[in-house]
């Protein structure tokens, strides 16, 4: 939602260079706290000239908390600013809820996926994408290899592109969603995105139902032990 803001520039360099300007900005209409859609009423703003870096403080009408955002600013003509988004504080992302079966199973996988979440969480979301896309393979090749001796085979699946070890899942439906999720996070790790639309959270959901399916078969397995047991 555009609206016109007024705040104050600061020079870090010299406390006295301090007057108020107005812009034109886009102010989120989600509050980060209550994910309420609506009007985030301006508070207050401050420019530090130095970056070109603009900060606005709103409150939520719905839950009356505040947030800050942050914008890029490119002087357009003397005196006029265009502002692009950069950030909005607090951002809450989603950590992903790991079947306990599939933490025990997959300890390495795991391990990246809580890195890549912690990136996340601090705002290194560049570094976040590349992780998610490491913990995914990491998944993939242990989930195929898991029953595998130490030897060729292994060695060869271990070592071969994620979208070979793809191929050999026996499961339609976990192989569809390791391969979408696989053309995202490649996207993650190159400058020109293949699919734009998509972005770390459509990462995250995937690998989430990828864990489901996997616990969903050692469920069956347990089931399948039982019937078997009264026959």
């Amino acid at each position: 939602m555009e609206m016109t803001m007024q705040y104050f520039r600061i020079n870090p360099n010299d406390s006295k260079d301090i007057f108020e300007d107005n812009c034109i900005v886009d102010v989120k209409t989600i509050c980060p706290h209550c994910n309420m859609t609506g009007r985030q009423e301006p508070i207050t703003g401050a420019m530090n000239t130095r970056e070109n870096v603009l900060a606005i403080t709103t409150e939520c009408l719905s839950c009356n908390k505040l947030s800050t955002h942050e914008y890029f600013c490119v002087e357009t003509y003397r005196g006029t600013f265009e502002t692009h988004y950069r950030n909005t504080y607090p951002n809450f992302s989603e950590n992903i809820n790991i079947p306990e079966k599939v933490k025990q199973e997959y300890p390495d996988f795991l391990k990246i996926l809580n890195q890549s979440q912690q990136a996340e969480e601090t705002n290194l979301n560049e570094l976040a994408g590349m992780g998610y896309r490491k913990a995914l393979e990491f998944f993939v090749k242990e989930y195929v290899t898991k029953n595998l001796d130490e030897g060729k085979e292994k060695e060869l699946i271990l070592s071969e592109p994620l979208g070979e070890t793809i191929k050999r899942l026996e499961n339609p439906m976990l192989q569809r969603i390791s391969k979408a999720s696989s053309w995202l996070g490649n996207d993650q790790t190159h400058m020109v995105q293949k699919h734009p639309d998509y972005g770390i959270e459509d990462i995250k959901k995937y690998i989430k139902v990828m864990t489901n399916l996997v616990e969903a078969e050692y469920v069956a397995d347990q089931v399948g032990v039982l019937l078997n047991k009264s026959k």
